[in-house]
């Protein structure tokens, strides 16, 4: 009986982490299991996630940035020069 009752309140929960050498039914309730039992693997797994989000970051930015230096390169070099950058020959 105190098996069920700990599996509903585990799955109620937001959150729940559990260690390998758990009962099957904590495993399975687990959004997480640790391999060790050691909560420097979740520390770990947050600072490679930040890590990520902030090169994600960066690169999205460079992109954009990239993009719209293009953009307004070709826009000016259409105005200032005799032909249509970016066109077939047939239009101009």
């Amino acid at each position: 009986m105190k098996l069920a009752a700990a599996k509903a309140a585990m799955e109620a929960s937001n959150e729940y982490s559990s260690v390998n050498t758990a009962l099957d039914v904590a495993k399975e309730a687990a959004d997480i299991v640790l391999v060790r039992q050691d909560l420097d693997v979740l520390t770990n797994g947050i600072i490679e996630g930040l890590k990520t989000f902030t090169h994600t970051k960066k690169y999205l930015f460079m992109a954009t940035t990239a993009n719209f230096g293009n953009m307004f390169s070709m826009t000016g070099a259409s105005l200032f020069l005799a032909f249509l950058p970016y066109c077939p020959n047939k239009f101009y």
